[in-house]
C-alpha cells in the first residue's frame, strides 16, 4: 500500500493562459485567508469516505526509522522503515531514491539509495498519506569524503582539522605537496591546516572545502485534499521552527501557511471548481535563508479548462504561384478563462500542399508552415484544417490562390474554313496561363483579324469567347486572328476564306443528248443563274436555253417505205439551283420546268416533204460542277429531261439523258 516516489526535479513555472497567478505566503504574515474563502473546493477533488482526512494527533504516527548518516561513496544503500498503520502511505526523498517497500513483522521497509554526488549535504526523507493528515520524516546526514590538496614547506607534517576531527599526520613531499582524505559531514563549509615543520615551527591557516549549497526543503504537492505540505530543516538536518518558509502557485489560490510540528509546514491549495477536465499546476517552495539551491517545485493535479476553440490565422491572405515562400500559420488554442487552461495538440490537414512538423510556441499556441505548389490543378482556393478530435473543437482558414502572370495564351476556333461572307461567322475561343499552367483570367487580351473584325468578346471564368466575321471576298484568301496579353504573350489562328460566289452565273456548254431511242445528237446549252442573297448565296434562279438537231432516215410503219426525219428543239426552262458543298469544287443540283419548242420535217418519196411544230412541257433534274479556271469556271452538268409529245409525226419523248460541258463566268 505504499508507493515508490523518485527524486523531486526542478522545474521551470511557466505563465498559462496568458497570465501568471502568483500567490505568496509566509509565516511572517500569519493571514488566515483560508477562512475568507471556506466554499473553495479541493485540487484534487473531495477524497473518499475511506481516505477522510483525520488530524495527526490523533493517529498513530508512522514512526519512520533510518539510520543518521551515511558516508557518500562508501555507503551505497540504506534499509528505511515505518509502522504499518493500515493507511496508504507514500515515502518521499529530497535527494536520492527509495524503493518499492515490502512488509515484514508489522512493518514495512524499504531500500535508500544516495545519489552520486560526493559533496554532504542532507536528506529529508518523509512518510504521509494522500490527505497528508499524517506524517512523519528523518534525515539522513550524507558525509562527504574530499580530497584536500595541501602545499606548505618541505617535510612538513599536517593535520587537518574538519569541526570536532582531525586528521593525519601527513608528511609533505620534497616540494611541500600532499593530499589527504577527510570527513565532511553536513553543515560544515571549511577546514583548518595544522602544520609544523623539521625546525618545530608550528602554523595554521583556514582551508574552504568548496561545497556547494544543497536544498534544505522537501515539497510534497496535494494529492487526495487540499494540503500543501513542505519540511524545512537546517544545513545540519535539524527541523526548523518558525522558519520563513515562501510558498508559490503559478494559478490558483494558497492559505496562510502554519507549522503543523516542528519542520512540517502546511497551507491550503485551491482552484475555482467550475473547470472542465484535470491538469497540473506548479508549486514552488522556498527557503530564502538557505539560498537559491533550497528551492523546491512539485505539480499538483488540478481542474483544468479545455479549449473552447481554435482561432488560425495565415501570414499572408493569398498565395501567388511562382512566390515558392511558404506561408506561416500560427493556431491559437481559444479559452472561456474560468480555469487553468488544459494543453491540446491539435491534427491539421489540408487540400493541397504540405505542412511542415508542428511546432508549440506557448502551451496555447502553435506555429507551422504551409508549402503550397505553384500548380493549382484548377483550385482557386486552399484550404488549412484544425481539429481537436476528443474535443469536437474545429477551426478553417482559406487561402486565395493567385496565378502568375499570363505566359502563354492558347487560341482554338471551331473551324478552319469559311466562306468570305460578313454574314457568317464562326466562334474563337481564348485561354490563358501562367508558368505553370495555371488558368489566367482573360480580361486583359486583345482580339484583332487583320481582314476581318472580333467581337464583342464574352468572358467566362477563364475563358473568352468572341465572334469572328470574315470581310467579303470573291476569291480564295486568308485571315489571321491574334489575341495579345498585356504581358506580351500571344496567338494567333489563321482560317481559310472560301471566296463567296458572284451574284450572276453565266454557263455554255456543249455535249451529248440521247433518249436511249430514236435519238442521240449534239447538244447545246446556255443558261444564266442570279444567285439569292439568302446565306452564302448557297441558292439560285435563272433561265436556261439551247439547241439541239437530229436527221436520221426510217422504215415506215407498213415496213414498205422509208422517210428522213430531221427534227429540230430548243428548250426555255426556268431553273433553280442548289450549291451543295465543294469536292473539290462546288457542287451543284436543281430542277427546272419551261416549254420545248420542236420542229419534225418528214421526207418520203410516196407522200413528198412535210412539217410539224410542236409545243410541249419540259421537266428537267440535274446535277454539276465546277471548278475555278483563269477567271471563270469550266463546269460539267448532267441532266435528265422529260418532254412528251402526241403529235403524229412527233410521237413519244424527245428528251431523255444530256451530258454536257463547257465554260462560265461569274459576274
Amino acid at each position: 500500500m505504499v508507493g515508490r516516489a523518485t527524486m523531486l526535479e526542478k522545474h521551470r513555472a511557466a505563465t498559462l493562459g496568458g497570465r501568471p497567478r502568483l500567490a505568496m505566503l509566509t509565516l511572517a504574515a500569519l493571514i488566515r485567508v483560508a477562512g475568507a474563502f471556506p466554499f473553495l473546493i479541493s485540487a484534487v477533488g473531495v477524497a473518499r469516505a475511506d481516505q477522510a482526512t483525520t488530524s495527526a494527533h490523533t493517529q498513530s504516527k508512522p514512526d519512520l526509522r533510518g539510520p543518521e548518516s551515511l558516508i557518500l561513496g562508501k555507503d551505497v544503500s540504506a534499509p528505511i522503515s515505518l509502522r504499518a498503520t493500515g493507511e496508504a502511505m507514500t515515502l518521499y526523498a529530497s535527494v536520492g531514491t527509495i524503493s518499492d517497500p515490502v512488509s515484514s513483522h508489522g512493518r514495512l521497509t524499504a531500500t535508500y539509495t544516495p545519489p552520486t554526488t560526493r559533496f554532504p549535504q542532507v536528506a529529508i526523507i518523509a512518510a504521509a498519506t494522500s490527505d497528508r493528515s499524517q506524517v512523519d520524516f528523518i534525515t539522513i546526514a550524507l558525509i562527504g569524503q574530499p580530497t584536500i590538496r595541501i602545499a606548505s614547506e618541505p617535510r612538513a607534517v599536517v593535520h587537518v582539522g574538519v569541526g570536532d576531527e582531525k586528521f593525519g599526520p601527513l608528511e609533505l613531499n620534497r616540494k611541500g605537496l600532499g593530499t589527504i582524505q577527510v570527513i565532511v559531514p553536513p553543515g560544515v563549509d571549511s577546514a583548518t591546516i595544522y602544520s609544523a615543520d623539521h625546525l618545530g615551527n608550528e602554523s595554521q591557516e583556514p582551508h574552504e572545502l568548496g561545497i556547494p549549497p544543497f536544498q534544505q526543503l522537501l515539497a510534497l504537492c496535494p494529492e487526495g485534499g487540499e494540503t500543501f505540505l513542505v519540511i524545512a530543516t537546517d544545513a545540519r538536518g535539524r527541523a526548523l521552527r518558525n522558519a520563513n518558509v515562501e510558498l508559490e502557485a503559478e494559478f490558483g489560490m494558497l492559505s496562510a501557511i502554519r507549522m503543523k510540528t516542528p519542520g512540517v509546514y502546511l497551507a491550503n491549495f485551491t482552484v475555482a471548481d467550475d473547470a472542465t477536465s484535470v491538469g497540473d499546476v506548479l508549486l514552488t517552495a522556498s527557503l530564502p535563508s538557505a539560498g537559491p539551491a533550497s528551492t523546491v517545485h512539485c505539480r499538483a493535479q488540478v481542474p483544468r479548462e479545455d479549449p473552447s476553440g481554435l482561432e488560425i490565422t495565415t501570414a499572408r491572405d493569398r498565395f501567388l504561384a511562382g512566390s515558392d515562400a511558404p506561408v506561416e500559420v500560427l493556431i491559437k488554442l481559444a479559452y472561456a478563462g474560468k480555469s487553468p487552461p488544459r494543453g491540446a495538440r491539435p491534427i491539421l490537414s489540408v487540400d493541397t500542399g504540405e505542412l511542415s512538423r508542428l511546432k508549440q510556441v506557448s502551451p496555447s499556441l502553435y506555429w507551422v508552415q504551409w508549402t503550397l505548389p505553384n500548380h493549382f490543378a484548377g483550385r482557386s482556393q486552399a484550404k488549412f484544417h484544425a481539429v481537436l478530435e476528443d474535443l469536437g473543437v474545429r477551426g478553417d482558414s482559406t487561402l486565395m490562390l493567385v496565378a502568375a502572370p499570363i505566359a502563354r495564351v492558347a487560341m482554338s476556333g471551331d473551324g478552319s474554313r469559311l466562306v468570305a461572307n460578313p454574314d457568317r461567322s464562326a466562334s474563337i475561343v481564348i485561354a490563358a496561363f501562367d508558368d505553370f499552367e495555371n488558368p489566367v483570367a482573360t480580361d486583359t487580351v486583345h482580339l484583332t483579324a487583320s481582314a476581318g473584325r472580333v467581337g464583342p468578346p464574352q468572358t467566362q471564368a477563364h475563358r473568352t469567347t468572341a465572334r469572328y466575321r470574315p470581310p467579303l471576298r470573291h476569291s480564295p484568301s486568308q485571315d489571321t486572328i491574334t489575341a495579345r496579353a498585356e504581358s506580351g504573350a500571344q496567338a494567333s489562328i489563321s482560317l481559310q476564306l472560301d471566296p463567296m460566289p458572284r451574284p450572276l452565273l453565266t454557263n455554255a456548254r456543249l455535249g451529248y443528248a440521247t433518249n436511249f431511242g430514236t435519238i442521240s445528237t449534239m447538244a447545246f446549252a446556255v443558261d444564266a443563274m442570279y444567285r439569292l442573297p439568302i446565306g452564302s448565296r448557297a441558292m439560285a434562279i435563272g433561265l436556261e436555253s439551247g439547241y439541239l438537231s437530229s436527221s436520221e432516215r426510217r422504215m415506215g410503219e407498213d415496213g414498205l417505205e422509208e422517210f428522213d426525219l430531221e427534227l429540230a428543239a430548243v428548250p426555255l426552262v426556268a431553273r433553280v439551283l442548289f450549291d451543295l458543298g465543294t469536292v473539290p469544287g462546288p457542287i451543284y443540283a436543281g430542277g427546272g420546268v419551261g416549254m420545248l419548242f420542236a420542229r419534225a420535217s418528214i421526207a418520203s418519196g410516196r407522200t413528198g416533204m412535210r412539217s410539224e411544230n410542236a409545243t410541249s412541257l419540259a421537266l428537267s433534274g440535274f446535277v454539276g460542277a465546277r471548278r475555278r479556271l483563269g477567271r471563270g469556271h469550266i463546269v460539267f452538268e448532267a441532266a435528265y429531261w422529260h418532254c412528251r409529245f402526241d403529235e403524229e409525226g412527233l410521237a413519244g419523248n424527245i428528251g431523255g439523258l444530256r451530258i454536257t460541258g463547257g465554260y462560265g463566268f461569274d459576274l
